[in-house]
């Protein structure tokens, strides 16, 4: 049988997370809003979590990052999150792109996590890695607890659990303009794993998609 090895996948752009900051940046709103409508940019812009490229170039001493609050304040520099509590850290640093470290949670770090120290250095690693192996700075949610039913194969029996859930919709192009959600994968971690993502210990499963 021939095998066939892909490295990277068939559309890499979608593994690039900077997408999500360059929905947000003002500067660009209106041209979202010209592409797209703006009730479609103001739904998307509401669902797509705010999002900032971790940008190592210096930042002028009049400027600071659009949107960005450290502790209430604006960023005027990446060294402010160093002023941050832990309590305070509810941010998640990630790699972007097609990359070793950016798949199934490696190379991420939690702000609430780490010590001080921990923090400024992911901060600074992600910075240094710019504009190679860009990374993305994200305010961190945690998702919500919902009960699963999963098979042990161990015992054939059904068994009840909690775990965090992570919804995965696919959509299939019918048209030169149409496109139709065909399916959502769940995939349901432990409670006590912050990083949802497939794992051994993850209950994957088909969703029903209902018309509201």
């Amino acid at each position: 049988m021939k095998q066939v090895a892909l490295a990277p996948p068939p559309k890499p752009f979608l593994e690039e997370k900077l997408l999500f900051a360059l929905l947000h940046h003002p500067a660009l709103e209106a041209l979202w809003d010209e592409c797209m409508g703006e009730p479609e940019f103001l739904e998307l812009k509401s669902i797509v979590i705010p999002t900032w490229v971790m940008d190592s170039r210096p930042i002028p001493p009049h400027g600071v990052i659009a949107g960005f609050l450290a502790g209430g304040k604006p960023l005027s520099s990446w060294d402010d999150l160093s002023r941050l509590t832990q309590r305070e850290r509810e941010l998640v640093v990630k790699p972007s792109g097609f990359s070793e470290e950016a798949w199934g949670s490696h190379g991420v770090s939690f702000g609430q996590d780490l010590s001080r120290g921990d923090w400024m250095q992911a901060v600074n690693e992600a910075l240094e890695a710019f504009p190679e192996r860009p990374h993305v700075i994200q305010p961190y949610k945690r998702p919500a607890v919902v009960p699963v039913r999963w098979l042990d194969s161990t015992t054939g029996e059904i068994r009840d659990a909690e775990g965090r859930v992570r919804l995965t919709p696919y959509y299939f192009v019918t048209g030169p303009d149409d496109a139709e959600l065909s399916g959502i994968l769940a995939t349901i971690c432990p409670t006590d794993k912050k990083a949802v993502h497939g794992m051994p210990d993850a209950v994957m499963a088909p969703c029903i998609a209902q018309a509201l």
